[in-house]
């Protein structure tokens, strides 16, 4: 069905579903194949960052965001992938030049932010972009900021779904704990994380 409707975005959302529950990789060399013959479906271009980005392909995945930015630079989505992307080359052993790496990846982040807006999920982002690269007292900066904002609200979505506070808390229970403190590390557990 995708091959013969390649422009339906509710396909690729299906076909997007499907292949996150296989643990089978064949979809990337189809996703690649097709993308030969459909050079301009933006789909298949962010699939294929997808896909190039969980393998370890961070090049590619940034050669694939960096066409879906192009295409639409006031998407969110594609300022935060990229960032995200820069994050992890600079994350990795063998780095040539880490410090350009961070500061390209940090100024996509901060254009997410500045496109999403402030909210949970922005905050959120930039904090654990942060938090993986052990910088960690601007990470409790950005995370304290989710804790004092509300969920989002989604029509047909319960706000218990959008709400990031737990997920926050227990990476600030994580920071705490790793520090020493281990009762700011109960605290925010014990506020935010029990049921």
């Amino acid at each position: 069905m995708v091959m013969e409707n390649v422009n339906k975005p509710q396909l690729w959302n299906i076909f997007n579903q499907v292949t996150m529950q296989s643990q089978d990789v064949r979809h990337h060399r189809f996703c690649l194949r097709l993308m030969l013959k459909n050079p301009d479906n933006h789909a298949l271009c962010v699939l294929n960052g997808h896909n190039a980005f969980v393998s370890g392909s961070f090049k590619h995945a940034l050669g694939q965001y960096v066409q879906a930015f192009r295409a639409k630079p006031d998407e969110p989505l594609y300022s935060l992938c990229i960032g995200l992307t820069f994050i992890h080359m600079a994350s990795q052993k063998y780095v040539l030049k880490r410090h350009a790496l961070l500061v390209q990846g940090f100024s996509f982040l901060h254009r997410y932010l500045d496109l999403r807006g402030a909210c949970q999920e922005s905050f959120y982002n930039l904090g654990r972009g942060l938090h993986q690269l052990g910088l960690l007292h601007l990470a409790i900066h950005y995370y304290q900021r989710v804790l004092e904002l509300p969920p989002l609200t989604l029509e047909g979505i319960e706000t218990d779904q959008t709400d990031l506070r737990r997920d926050t808390a227990f990476n600030l229970s994580l920071i705490y704990q790793s520090s020493g403190n281990t009762r700011m590390a109960q605290k925010m557990l014990y506020t935010y994380a029990v049921v």
